[in-house]
């Protein structure tokens, strides 16, 4: 794990990068409150009328204007997402992380044309980072057994859990909230457990590849009609 020092600051990992991040976004809402809402937060008709591309990124370490839900976000990316660059490398980490965030954003704002209450949603974007990290942490380890505040659960009851989470807030708040949550949740489990993109691009190719060799083989034909004639080995057959 890499440790990167700034003057008397200490940052490991890509986990302790992102927790920095997330303080620095912090401080963006509490001393440039309108100028990160309006433009370092995720506005999906700002995105397509002005090109703000940017926001697809910025967004991402933007929490939303709560202690509370700065210091859970901080301490879930610290453990979780340390817990994670130890199983898949820091690189690994980064492009979990940004690779969902980003193609989220980009899902989000293409369902604007078509939802218009997306259009005009602010969304911050540190807790689908958080729910990013809890959900890919469960799918790794699957159906082994670990411990979540003492209690022995499967990493898919764990995973389960921090999408029941996100669900939950949307009961209590907008339905639109939940949206990127849902997408992101959805990613994660493609890239965590089917590989997308890479192993499901290699399982298409490796289909692709069978199929050319069951029609190449529909033109063989045997030289002694099919009745058998000993031991012929692989010159039996001709093109």
């Amino acid at each position: 794990m890499k440790v990167y020092r700034l003057g008397w600051l200490t940052i490991r990992g890509g986990a302790g990068v992102m927790a920095v991040l997330a303080v620095v976004g912090t401080l963006a809402i509490g001393l440039a409150h309108e100028f990160t809402l309006n433009h370092l937060t995720l506005t999906p008709d700002l995105v397509i009328r002005r090109l703000e591309l940017w926001q697809a990124l910025t967004w991402l370490f933007i929490p939303l204007p709560s202690p509370l839900s700065v210091i859970i976000g901080i301490l879930l990316i610290l453990s979780l997402g340390g817990a994670l660059e130890e199983n898949r490398g820091t690189l690994g980490l980064w492009r979990l992380v940004l690779g969902i965030g980003v193609t989220t954003a980009f899902l989000t704002v293409l369902l604007s044309l078509l939802v218009p209450k997306l259009a005009g949603a602010v969304f911050t974007g540190l807790e689908v980072v958080t729910l990013i990290l809890w959900v890919g942490y469960g799918l790794w380890f699957k159906r082994s057994i670990i411990r979540f505040w003492s209690l022995p659960i499967t990493g898919y009851t764990f995973a389960a859990l921090g999408l029941a989470f996100s669900l939950l807030s949307g009961l209590f708040g907008s339905w639109v909230r939940i949206i990127p949550d849902l997408i992101a949740a959805g990613l994660t489990y493609l890239v965590v457990v089917q590989g997308f993109p890479g192993d499901v691009w290699t399982r298409l190719r490796s289909w692709q590849l069978n199929r050319e060799l069951k029609k190449r083989s529909a033109h063989l034909r045997s030289l002694d009609g099919g009745r058998g004639g000993g031991d012929r080995g692989s010159d039996k057959y001709l093109h």
